[in-house]
């Protein structure tokens, strides 16, 4: 499930931020996206460990 999605600007790609914790499943859920399998996008995973958030946004560490 992706959970924020965001560009930046100028818009020469974005940022996804996904509760998928699974490497694989990811990497699957991400070919099903119509840019990717129209090669107009493609992805770059980077695996990040959040340490602070705002209240709104606890839920993102673990």
């Amino acid at each position: 499930m992706i959970r924020v999605f965001t560009q930046p600007e100028p818009r020469t790609g974005g940022v996804i931020i996904s509760a998928i914790t699974d490497r694989k499943t990811l990497e699957r859920e991400l070919t099903r996206d119509p840019f990717y399998r129209e090669n107009i996008a493609s992805y770059e995973i980077t695996e990040v460990i959040p340490t602070k958030a705002a209240n709104e946004l606890k839920f993102l560490i673990g």
